[in-house]
């Protein structure tokens, strides 16, 4: 039962990891490029949530992430055209974005934790107790993760993201607005992000600095099963989610956190050993 518990667990947290990761991927497969500042998202909109209590709080939490992902959106447009697609110009351009963000936020808002917790009585699963708030955010993850799918494979812009991603000059001459769409994907990218940091502050909180390891962890998750795969992307979230609650209920103290990454690392070789592709076909 102790076992169950940190795998139920850990499934609850991996979920948000995956909320990060699954708009790491739709990043990726629409541009061909990775957002750095993915992290900085999630913890400028857990800022903004905790200054501004409430539903507007929330609402304008997810907004300020949204803008911040589209500064990146054009950012990265406008260094593609001027680099002539050099795809490592823009990731590093989006780490820096990245540290520009945790050191508004410092500013701003400080440097104690942003968390808000609930006082609603938990709820029992299979015997065990579970935060409410654990499953509610559980929930609007599944739920998102579902609707990015619909997204991908049952509307015109899914079709469109998917088209500039396989041929960006071949969907322009078939009159795809190919920025439009990719700018379009970014934002929808801090829209998730912006989304987990709610539920990150309603959950286990953080801190200025948690991007950069909110955003390794969740790119890890991202690349475990194919970059290319924004659902697969979702579903690694989770794995590392497993994975890192079973290390802080096992491992040793000093290895609890190493565990995770040592994990990602041993998948990762595994596949090339096995030549395994890394990125495989669109989902």
């Amino acid at each position: 039962m102790e076992l169950a518990e940190f795998v139920v667990r850990g499934a609850l947290l991996g979920v948000t990891y995956g909320l990060i990761a699954c708009p790491i991927a739709l990043v990726y497969v629409t541009s061909g490029t990775v957002d750095l500042a993915i992290g900085a998202y999630v913890v400028l909109a857990a800022a903004v949530s905790f200054a501004a209590p409430g539903s507007v709080g929330m609402l304008l939490a997810i907004c300020v992430a949204m803008v911040a992902a589209s500064v990146v959106g054009v950012l990265s447009s406008l260094l593609t055209r001027r680099y002539q697609g050099d795809k490592l110009i823009v990731i590093l351009a989006s780490f820096g974005f990245a540290m520009m963000v945790e050191s508004f936020v410092l500013t701003f808002f400080g440097k104690d934790p942003f968390v808000r917790q609930s006082g609603a009585a938990p709820v029992e699963f299979l015997g065990m107790p579970i935060a409410r708030q654990s499953v509610i955010s559980a929930t609007i993850g599944l739920v998102l993760a579902a609707s990015v799918y619909v997204l991908l494979h049952r509307t015109m812009l899914g079709r469109e993201m998917r088209a500039s991603a396989d041929n960006a000059r071949g969907a322009a001459i078939a009159g795809i607005p190919v920025r439009r769409v990719q700018l379009a994907t970014f934002i929808l990218a801090g829209a998730l992000a912006g989304i987990a940091g709610v539920m990150t502050l309603h959950g286990a909180g953080l801190i200025f600095s948690s991007a950069v390891p909110l955003t390794i962890t969740s790119l890890g998750g991202a690349i475990m099963f194919g970059l290319n795969r924004p659902l697969h992307a979702f579903a690694g979230g989770v794995v590392i989610g497993i994975v890192e609650s079973l290390s802080a209920g096992f491992a040793p103290s000093q290895l609890s956190t190493l565990l995770p990454f040592a994990f990602i690392f041993a998948v990762l070789a595994f596949k090339a050993m096995h030549g395994t592709e890394m990125a495989g076909g669109r989902a």
